[in-house]
């Protein structure tokens, strides 16, 4: 239900994810877990594949909220799901949590600008998670696309 609400869901849908603890918490709960409980709920499920499941939610709810209601889930922890992801062994997943990363640097940058800040919030809480290492180990990635936006988001951003 809530993979729906992600995709096809009005602003005060998404908005109703995002400030309900329960629900984001149990999204990004379950993209961080490496054997989510949600899983007892459902034994046929791959554990892998719930976790990506969430992951993916996440984004699609990132994609389609307000700056203001990114900022709530950068401080509610969602940076910490994109650096796990960048570990993954799925080039796809990496790709996604790099395409994230890149739509809250820039959100964070705008942030800065407006606020005369000098620097972006949302790098510093990126590196707070270690964001920033994980994406020099990607400077290195044998997948050619991963390398080179892991390089772009470090020469933009930092």
């Amino acid at each position: 239900m809530i993979s729906r609400i992600a995709i096809t869901g009005n602003k005060e849908m998404i908005e109703a994810i995002i400030n309900n603890p329960d629900y984001f918490n149990l999204l990004l709960d379950t993209a961080m877990k490496d054997v989510p409980e949600v899983i007892i709920l459902n034994r046929n499920n791959d554990p892998s594949k719930v976790q990506r499941n969430a992951f993916f939610v996440l984004i699609d709810i990132m994609q389609r909220c307000s700056p203001e209601q990114l900022l709530l889930m950068v401080q509610n922890g969602i940076l910490k799901c994109f650096v796990k992801f960048l570990d993954s062994q799925d080039s796809y997943s990496i790709e996604v949590s790099l395409a994230g990363m890149d739509t809250i640097l820039k959100c964070g940058k705008r942030f800065a600008e407006k606020g005369n800040l000098s620097e972006n919030p949302f790098l510093k809480e990126l590196d707070k998670e270690n964001g920033i290492e994980g994406l020099k180990k990607l400077e290195v990635h044998p997948n050619t696309n991963i390398r080179r936006r892991a390089c772009n988001i470090l020469k933009i951003y930092q």
